[in-house]
């Protein structure tokens, strides 16, 4: 066997079977825009690693109010102004 052959093998984590083991893993692209939006160059940040070939893409970090917000450009999944805040 060659000293690398595994890292191209499917492997299973749980139910889900990956292509192959490599894992590009989370970090803070600051792709995002003011309002912590995504934005088409985060879309095409993704894109572009998941067509390097990836087994599994762990995407950034992203907020989920204010105060946890670690970057005027990170993503964010907060409710917007005029909403309740509730999840639909």
């Amino acid at each position: 066997m060659k000293k690398y052959e595994l890292l191209f093998e499917p492997v299973y984590l749980g139910n889900l079977k990956l292509k192959n083991r490599f894992v590009f893993p989370a970090f803070g692209s600051h792709y995002g825009n003011i309002e912590g939006e995504v934005t088409q160059q985060l879309i095409d940040h993704y894109v572009r690693i998941a067509q390097g070939g990836m087994g599994l893409i762990v995407v950034e970090f992203t907020a989920i109010d204010r105060i946890q917000r670690g970057s005027t450009r990170g993503a964010s999944c907060m409710p917007d102004e005029s909403s309740s805040g509730e999840m639909e």
